[in-house]
């Protein structure tokens, strides 16, 4: 087998499906990484708003205690607000550090199938730098028994218009040049059959290009990848998405009515 040969079955189509996917898992895990980092930040100001007003409370809430010095002790129920805003933004930090971690692996695994694309595109390139060796030499060939094929007709043909008996010195000259035409045409011969021999690398050739094509129409293709990855949302669907879930207020029962204004209006913020 060729070079080309062990360059075509490395690009396999499997393989090429491979590096497909494992393209296009990197990249949205790159637009998650985005997400959760944009929810995430949304999150931490979420929690500094409400922590910083839980010493900022109105008069009229419940007071649940005084502290020592007659300084009044925050809202019972802006404080279970702050500790789930922390919570889910300790929950965010860590899924964003799980999808960094895929995001790293997935990134040294396309970067392994890199590297093998590139040793077969060198090699691919070493095969052509030889064939161009190759055509160099037949042509040099060729040349070569063009210049011996017309010195020895050109000599031919003067012996034949001679009207005075050939002599030995122009006998043995003829047949140096003769020789040398022989030869040259042998080494022409040879080359050119070596060259046709390597014919069945012409079509090694279209099938590694073709293959490639195909790689550039599969990225180019928007509707191909794994399925899981097959919806389009943008970054902003993806935010207002998440954060509808972050905070969870119907699962807090608080007995005064003013607080469900408060909860109201921090939710039209958020939004």
């Amino acid at each position: 087998m060729g070079i080309l040969g062990k360059i075509t079955d490395k690009f396999s189509s499997t393989t090429i499906k491979d590096n497909s996917n494992t393209f296009m898992h990197l990249q949205k895990q790159s637009e998650s990484i985005s997400i959760d980092t944009e929810v995430l930040m949304k999150s931490c100001e979420t929690y500094v708003k409400l922590f910083n007003k839980k010493s900022k409370s109105p008069q009229n809430l419940v007071n649940h205690g005084n502290s020592k010095g007659g300084k009044k002790a925050a809202p019972l129920e802006l404080m279970s607000l702050a500790t789930l805003q922390c919570s889910q933004t300790l929950n965010n930090t860590c899924h964003l550090s799980k999808v960094y971690m895929e995001y790293s692996d997935s990134h040294r695994h396309m970067f392994e199938k890199q590297k093998i694309m590139v040793e077969g595109l060198n090699a691919y390139i070493l095969y052509l730098n030889e064939s161009l060796e190759d055509f160099k030499k037949y042509q040099s060939l060729k040349s070569s028994y063009a210049k011996n094929a017309k010195t020895f007709v050109s000599y031919q043909n003067k012996l034949k218009k001679q009207t005075q008996p050939i002599t030995p010195e122009q006998k043995s000259k003829v047949e140096v040049l003769y020789k040398n035409y022989t030869q040259s045409l042998n080494s022409l011969v040879e080359k050119m059959a070596e060259l046709t021999s390597n014919r069945k690398e012409e079509e090694r050739t279209k099938n590694l290009v073709h293959l490639i094509d195909n790689e550039i129409d599969f990225f180019s293709n928007n509707s191909v990848g794994e399925n899981r990855y097959s919806e389009k949302k943008s970054i902003q669907e993806y935010v207002d998405e998440v954060m509808s879930n972050k905070l969870e207020l119907e699962n807090f029962t608080i007995e005064s009515p003013i607080f469900y204004v408060l909860i109201i209006i921090m939710i039209l913020k958020i939004k």
